[in-house]
């Protein structure tokens, strides 16, 4: 037991050490878009504060009432409330202008393209700011039409995050069964442990999701498809169906569709959903969504290996013809020429456009996510935090059954077309 304990202690020891070094190697192209996810991060969690904590200071002064009862048209009686929710719609908007800004600057394709994507960051800040602040001055009705465009670009976001989630699982057990076929032992623990772990927490999440929703018959229906689908996949593993496949990536698969049916029957009645007066399932329904929602975009951000300047290739160009720069300066000009048109090439291509167009629908994403997919309605009269939604309820229902067809698919799709690479 000693000895076990000691192997997955150095096992993790070794993956933390791993993960710094995987850090330090990341390119300039990746530490671009990362940046952005913290840049956005900063002011969705801005939002979160206002929703949360600093409703009762803000809204108590005097030219913030002003503006809520002349412009966003707050009620009365719920003007912290109101602020919140209003807060979360109108972060969310400033950084989806702010994101449109930058895409029109990147289809230029030229050198304001680099300079407007990379730099001049607090120039940014002031500009989602300034948005912020202004669109404040836009009563609630305008927003009541946002927040259903948002719902569209979400539900798109929503089906992108679940692909990445597969991708990214894959990957997961990809390269810990690589690792442990290399000869390194201390991933025969970690698969076996992680395995057993995702699997147990799956059966008991399945359990007490039928035991706090089987009240009624669409909560028994999910949980029953959501479990069809957990014994299919495992079995197709075991059969051998795809090489490619994994016990481990099977479980976080299963776990992760558990999760979202857990999420989506939580929206139901009191009558149907023993958790529905439970302030810990608002918290739980939060923390774990920005946290999918903070990994496939970091993912997204990673995957990509090439640099998008060339910068780390063409310093060691430049390092190993020291000598002859100290005797040519024109060489040095022209190494410095050819390393700014090699950093302008990465903007020839549609890479971060696509990022950045992630990044929009992402920000449209976490307005659903704050607000339970537009419940409360922002026009309304009755402004909460967080309430139950049935188009909540039937959205994540609904992607927990495209996350497991897709993944069922992913595993007898090399079995249907065997003449196509699905490497």
């Amino acid at each position: 037991m000693l000895n076990l304990a000691s192997n997955l202690s150095t096992c993790l020891g070794f993956l933390a050490c791993q993960a710094c070094t995987d850090c330090l190697k990341s390119t300039l192209k990746q530490q671009v878009r990362l940046s952005y996810i913290l840049f956005d991060g900063v002011f969705v969690f801005l939002a979160i504060a206002i929703t949360y904590w600093l409703s009762g200071v803000l809204s108590s002064t005097g030219w913030i009432a002003t503006v809520l009862r002349d412009y966003v048209h707050c009620p009365a009686d719920q003007g912290l409330s109101c602020l919140g929710v209003s807060s979360v719609y109108r972060i969310s908007l400033a950084l989806v202008i702010f994101h449109i800004f930058i895409l029109l600057f990147l289809c230029m394709r030229n050198g304001c393209s680099k300079v407007f994507n990379e730099e001049v960051w607090p120039f940014k800040v002031l500009f989602v700011v300034v948005a912020t602040v202004g669109l404040f001055f836009l009563s609630n009705s305008f927003f009541e039409v946002y927040s259903k465009v948002a719902m569209g670009f979400s539900f798109v976001f929503l089906i992108f995050q679940v692909i990445m989630i597969i991708d990214l699982f894959y990957l997961w057990g990809a390269i810990w069964i690589e690792k442990y076929d290399e000869g390194q032992s201390c991933y025969m623990y970690l698969l076996i442990i992680s395995t057993v772990v995702l699997y147990a927490g799956t059966l008991y999440w399945t359990v007490m999701s039928f035991k706090w929703f089987g009240g009624c018959g669409i909560g028994t229906f999910a949980n029953t498809t959501n479990l069809v689908f957990i014994i299919l996949n495992a079995g197709l593993i075991f059969l051998g169906v795809n090489p490619s496949g994994s016990l481990l990536t099977s479980a976080a698969v299963s776990c992760y569709s558990t999760y979202l049916i857990w999420s989506g029957l939580s929206n139901m009645d009191e009558a149907c959903n023993a958790l529905a007066l439970e302030e810990s399932t608002t918290i739980f329904h939060l923390v774990f969504g920005l946290v999918f929602i903070i990994t496939s975009l970091v993912y997204v951000s990673v995957g990509d290996s090439d640099s998008s300047t060339g910068q780390i290739a063409v310093a060691k160009g430049a390092l190993a013809d020291k000598e002859p720069l100290q005797n040519d300066p024109d060489l040095e000009e022209r190494m410095i020429t050819r390393l700014r048109n090699y950093e302008l090439k990465a903007y020839e291509g549609n890479s971060f456009i696509y990022f950045h167009l992630i990044m929009l629908f992402a920000c449209c994403y976490v307005a659903m996510l704050l607000t339970n997919w537009g419940k409360p309605v922002i026009s309304g009269q009755a402004f909460f935090q967080f309430q139950a939604s049935g188009l909540s309820m039937w959205i994540k229902v609904v992607a927990s059954w495209i996350t497991m067809a897709l993944y069922t698919w992913t595993l007898i799709a090399p079995r249907v077309f065997p003449d196509r690479d699905f490497n």
